[in-house]
């Protein structure tokens, strides 16, 4: 919807610095914390003493957002140079009101993460999805009512996004606490955070400020490049993170608080949830990634190929969003590998994945840019190349030196599975030429998808395996 109002324009950047800078913050200073100590403590604890420590978290993280918030207004230009390096502001109205509601929305988006952590660990996963959904729901709705006249340059009244932003967080917030209704009617214990919580939510915190800050630096990497860029960038980033959230998270989600609980018990048991674990996930995404290359030019149109948007800026988003996918399979293994470093309190490994993956990224980053290749292609590479660093160093960290090759073999199997569908489809495609055409595209995605699912059918299958409440008896 924003790019069909904005297409590539100033209005369509601004709007994607709003839009994102809530859950950047959230993501950088936050997020990490809540995954590798928050999660695994709540995890940990008896029912009544989950309810202080959320109760405690909400108000720690709050109380840091309002003091964030109030040096944030005051440097706000800064954080835009930071932010958006090529983005001239004189001509948007109302900007800077929009931009300091966008900041004013920072306590309520921080209380999200406890109250999500929560929801985990009580097993009502479809909560967190589903206020996200509100939440966008809400701004389709605002950007779906606009004026005809707002879709022109210049026109764009930023403190109305704004305003609209505050009250998407709000249902969003809202959502989420729909679950937690009932539990804070219950009576709190008495509880402490386990040793050396702080010290594993700080490393936790600095390993997810560099992932979430992995795709800022090559977006903005990207901008110096000309007005437009960095939309287009944060675009096919959107698409990348579709597959993520349909099929990374709701796998995360569940075993997150498994292998928390496991991690105090068998060893046996812990160790064969990482690999079913590694190996679902690297089935589900190989498959997507596969499917979405194959029609990444096709998907960016539909998705913002209408409006503003030109025909080549589509292509452009398709490009990046095709090079992303190159990562895809290996942000999962990462995902599962520093779940399992997190549950074993291994926190400062995941930390030392990520500074190593991040260094090897801007390197591929800088060689390819000296190389002569347009910007958007050294970007997207850059960040591919960190998801594929962080998934190899990670299961180094990880598994332990006899586990390796079965995990390859694991995985290897996984993979040629794939290929054994992909390579045919890729030939029989080329020699039919078949027209163009939505329902044509529509037919082939579900087609290829149903033959990856038939292909990996064993692999998903062996999810039955898993109970939500494994673990907790040897609590």
């Amino acid at each position: 919807m924003i790019a069909a109002r904005l297409g590539l324009s100033p209005e369509a950047d601004a709007t994607v610095v709003m839009l994102t800078l809530p859950d950047m913050l959230v993501n950088i200073l936050l997020a990490g914390g809540f995954s590798a100590a928050l999660v695994p403590a709540l995890s940990r604890a008896a029912p009544a003493e989950r309810l202080e420590l959320l109760q405690r978290s909400i108000l720690y993280v709050t109380s840091g957002a309002v003091v964030l918030g109030i040096g944030l207004l005051v440097f706000r230009n800064t954080l835009l140079d930071l932010l958006a390096p090529s983005l001239d502001t004189s001509a948007l109205t109302n900007f800077h009101v929009g931009f300091a509601l966008s900041i004013l929305v920072l306590p309520l988006s921080f209380a999200l993460g406890p109250s999500a952590a929560y929801l985990q660990v009580e097993r009502r996963n479809a909560l967190p999805p589903l206020s996200v959904v509100v939440f966008n729901g809400v701004l389709l709705v605002y950007f779906a009512t606009l004026p005809t006249g707002l879709t022109h340059p210049g026109l764009m009244d930023f403190t109305l996004f704004g305003a609209a932003m505050m009250v998407a967080v709000l249902l969003r917030l809202g959502t989420l606490a729909v679950g937690m209704s009932a539990a804070f009617r219950k009576t709190a214990l008495q509880a402490r955070f386990p040793p050396g919580f702080g010290r594993q939510f700080l490393q936790g915190v600095a390993a997810q400020s560099l992932v979430a800050a992995t795709p800022i630096i090559f977006r903005s990497l990207q901008s110096t490049s000309g007005p437009g860029n960095l939309a287009a960038f944060s675009f096919a980033e959107r698409l990348f993170h579709l597959p993520v959230a349909l099929l990374i998270s709701p796998i995360m989600l569940i075993f997150l608080p498994i292998l928390s609980r496991l991690s105090q018990g068998s060893n046996g048991t812990f160790r064969a949830r990482i690999l079913l674990a590694s190996d679902a996930a690297f089935a589900a995404t190989l498959s997507a990634a596969g499917v979405l290359a194959l029609f990444a030019v096709p998907i960016s149109e539909v998705v913002f190929g209408y409006g503003r948007m030109q025909i080549e800026e589509t292509t452009q988003i398709a490009s990046s969003f095709r090079i992303f996918l190159a990562g895809l399979p290996a942000f999962a293994i990462f995902q599962v590998m520093s779940a399992a470093l997190n549950a074993q309190m291994r926190t400062l490994r995941v930390l030392q994945a990520t500074i190593l993956a991040l260094a090897t990224s801007v390197l591929v980053f800088l060689t390819l840019d000296q190389a002569g290749l347009p910007a958007y292609v050294s970007a997207s590479w850059g960040f591919a190349s960190f998801h594929i660093a962080a998934a190899a160093i990670s299961v180094l960290f990880a598994m332990e030196t006899y586990e390796l090759p079965k995990l390859a073999r694991q995985l290897g199997r996984t993979f040629l599975r794939c290929m054994a569908v992909l390579i045919p489809t890729v030939l029989i495609l080329n020699v039919l030429s078949l027209p163009e055409s939505l329902l044509t595209d529509l037919f082939l995605i579900l087609c290829i998808t149903v033959l990856m699912t038939v292909a990996n059918f064993r692999v998903f299958l062996s999810l039955r395996s898993v109970r939500i409440d494994e673990g907790e008896t040897s609590q």
